[in-house]
């Protein structure tokens, strides 16, 4: 079995052209966490996951490092630069914040737009695409309904955010634990039918 059919939903909730995988061995090789690299290697990141997040447009080249991204344009990232995040690999944007991975233990961080210090966003790189897999899933639903009143679409935003929540908690429960995290803030949203 491989990588592609063991890891988080992703691998099959999105398609395979909505999907950007590290196929350099070079880049590759600057992962060290290797449940990072095998998902990044064989599987991928989604290009888009609606709503909430947007891969960054140099990914498919190999993910630019902080470091390089600070060589490029000093001031895009505000958040707290040390020499020791000059590796992580930028993701993207998660809602309006830049999103990087850790490649030493693949966990991923958010890096604040008005400075501070970055946050852990999911404790590995699969939980976080399993997130964005479950936050998809639930905007398509929001989506897909027509015409309900503003009575039954708030039950259904409610009923939908409380699964959503117990599926986000099964994945990675830390990432739901501080209330002005984007997780949190992207899960209240959805259940009080904001999406």
């Amino acid at each position: 079995m491989g990588r592609a059919d063991r890891v988080s939903p992703g691998a099959r909730h999105f398609s395979a052209d909505r999907m950007r995988r590290v196929v350099d061995p070079e880049q590759s090789a600057r992962i060290g966490d290797p449940g990072a690299r095998e998902l990044l290697r064989d599987v991928g990141l989604p290009v888009e996951a609606m709503k909430i997040f947007r891969l960054s447009e140099d990914f498919p080249a190999g993910p630019r490092t902080w470091a390089q991204q600070r060589e490029v344009d000093p001031g895009a990232i505000a958040a707290e630069f040390t020499p020791e995040r000059g590796d992580w690999l930028l993701l993207g944007k998660l809602l309006s914040s830049d999103v990087a991975l850790d490649p030493a233990d693949g966990r991923v961080y958010r890096l604040p737009e008005v400075g501070g210090e970055p946050t852990v966003v999911n404790r590995s790189l699969e939980a976080f695409l399993g997130f964005l897999c479950a936050f998809d899933e639930a905007a398509q639903a929001c989506d897909s309904i027509e015409g309900p009143s503003v009575d039954d679409y708030a039950d259904f935003a409610g009923k939908l955010g409380r699964e959503l929540e117990d599926r986000l908690r099964a994945i990675d429960p830390d990432a739901l634990d501080d209330p002005e995290e984007v997780w949190e803030n992207a899960l209240f949203e959805i259940s009080e039918g904001m999406w």
